[in-house]
């Protein structure tokens, strides 16, 4: 991964706005309302930028539902 993909996936964008400033209960509770497609989005920006485990977990739990 050369650098101009490292800082396109860095600069992602949010799952929703104002993402980046919730706790892990914000999201989590966000994902208990959402669907499949917005726990892979979280999952994913999760991992590429704070990498939270528990967000990481929350998501996990909600695709297995």
């Amino acid at each position: 991964m050369d650098l101009t993909d490292r800082v396109a996936r860095l600069m992602g964008e949010q799952p929703w706005p104002g993402y980046d400033d919730q706790d892990v209960d914000a999201i989590a509770s966000r994902l208990d309302r959402g669907d499949a497609d917005t726990a892979r989005q979280v999952k994913r920006y999760e991992r590429d930028h704070k990498n939270r485990p528990d967000v990481v977990a929350a998501a996990e739990r909600h695709l297995r539902a």
